[in-house]
């Protein structure tokens, strides 16, 4: 859990491996064997080691010929966020360098996502700092996009304020935070984020309500948080509607979204719940919940299936289980 109060004894270096060309495509060319993947590599761009990389994310560039791969490299509490791009015709990568830097100011960013809007090419990130390796340092909903593919930034008013490799975006950066949280809120960190076929961008967030009073205690706080949904109109104006959910201790729920525009969160515990795009996400609804209890850690969604088809497959771990579940619900 991205929680952790402690930090690690080792360096975690990337490990990278490379199959034969066209394994995927054509199980007949090559066998799925040890023999057809290259050595573990521990850098994509030069020979020098990539270190220490954590919470690592892939992201389809919209023309499906390109893949954008983002991590931190640092730890909690003082680390970057560096962006490299796969070419599938070149098979090689490029650096496009680090875009949000924290070790600056001793402090990271925690992003919410890093997405696409539904059939768009805007890219757009959401994100939390964190002050300390403390969990309850966590603060802030801060936001930025970029029109292409994460090599310059623009801030919430649609200014330029970064150039990722050489101009990050920093803690200092203008018009990056588009909600205040404070510390000591249980504000968890990478929940998440979707944006829609019009460039509404949605944040599923959870932490205390403003009436509770602010907890030091991170596992306490949780215990009393709540789900909060943060929507960008295309205007760049921000909302919040609170879905009156409690939030289970510190995992995290998804955001899903139909190719009517409507919204769905699963939320830990297996509950999904819904809001009309019509209604403007005002009003939040649990359509299930029967299965409560039985599933454990935070939900997965098969996005790629989601974007061909209104089809929400969970991917799920059972309790006191090895198994994971694939539970598909049909949604519109």
């Amino acid at each position: 859990m991205a929680r952790c109060t402690c930090r690690s004894t080792t360096t975690p270096a990337l490990h990278y491996r490379k199959s034969v060309a066209g394994l995927l495509m054509n199980s007949s060319a090559a066998p799925w064997a040890t023999a057809s993947f290259s050595a573990v590599a521990d850098h994509l761009v030069g020979t020098s080691a990539l270190t220490p990389v954590t919470y690592p994310r892939f992201v389809t560039e919209p023309d499906g010929k390109k893949l954008l791969f983002e991590a931190r490299i640092g730890e909690s509490g003082s680390g970057d966020e560096r962006l490299w791009e796969y070419d599938a015709d070149s098979h090689g990568w490029t650096s496009i360098g680090e875009f949000i830097n924290g070790t600056g100011n001793s402090i990271n960013a925690y992003p919410h996502g890093l997405s696409y809007a539904r059939g768009g090419t805007r890219l757009h990130v959401s994100w939390c700092w964190r002050e300390t390796s403390n969990a309850a340092t966590n603060h802030d909903l801060l936001y930025a996009y970029s029109d292409d593919d994460g090599r310059t930034w623009k801030n919430n008013a649609g200014a330029s304020i970064a150039k990722s490799g050489s101009s990050s975006i920093t803690r200092d950066s203008a018009g990056i935070e588009v909600w205040s949280i404070g510390q000591n809120r249980g504000l968890i960190n990478q929940e998440h984020m979707a944006v829609d076929a019009t460039g509404r961008v949605n944040v599923l967030l959870s932490h205390l309500p403003d009436a509770q009073a602010d907890d030091s205690n991170f596992d306490n706080a949780r215990t009393k948080s709540q789900y909060f949904h943060y929507s960008r109109d295309v205007a760049g104006v921000w909302s919040r509607t609170a879905m009156n959910f409690p939030a289970q201790a510190a995992f995290r729920g998804k955001l899903a979204i139909a190719a009517s525009g409507n919204l769905y969160a699963v939320l830990p515990d297996l509950r999904i719940a819904a809001a009309s795009a019509a209604q403007g996400f005002k009003s939040w609804s649990l359509l299930a919940s029967g299965d409560a209890g039985k599933y454990f850690s935070d939900p997965l969604i098969d996005t790629a299936r989601l974007a061909r088809e209104d089809t929400l497959s969970i991917f799920y771990p059972r309790k006191n289980s090895s198994d994971i579940y694939v539970l598909d619900y049909q949604i519109q």
